[in-house]
């Protein structure tokens, strides 16, 4: 089985997704370790990334999720991808009884309180 757990910024989706692998004994992995620094780079600058941006990074991913599937792994993903296109790029190639997306939600109070605490 495969989980990727996504939200906004601040929804909390690296810590309960690391949560929820620790507690079932599955692998873990945060999206934005994928990233490549100019992109990292481009959103520290505060411009956000395009569909265009994403579309290796998407890329990447989908082959870490095929590849955990080929191997029989139970894994977290914790991601922002929360457009449908973004999903159907993810879940390529891998039977849809093998992979669930959750998505975290909280109210816009919280997940502002949790932003600025990162930034202090």
């Amino acid at each position: 089985m495969i989980v990727v757990v996504m939200g906004v910024s601040g929804s909390g989706k690296t810590t309960i997704g690391r949560l929820l692998a620790e507690r079932m004994g599955w692998i873990f992995a945060d999206a934005d370790d994928y990233f490549p620094l100019a992109y990292k780079q481009k959103m520290a600058a505060g411009h956000p990334l395009t569909d265009e941006d994403r579309a290796p990074w998407l890329q990447t991913l989908n082959a870490l999720l095929r590849k955990w599937d080929a191997e029989g792994s139970n894994g977290v993903l914790a991601c922002s991808a929360l457009k449908a296109k973004y999903h159907e790029i993810l879940e390529a190639g891998i039977p849809p009884t093998h992979i669930q997306f959750i998505f975290l939600d909280g109210p816009k109070e919280l997940i502002a309180r949790r932003l600025a605490a990162a930034e202090a």
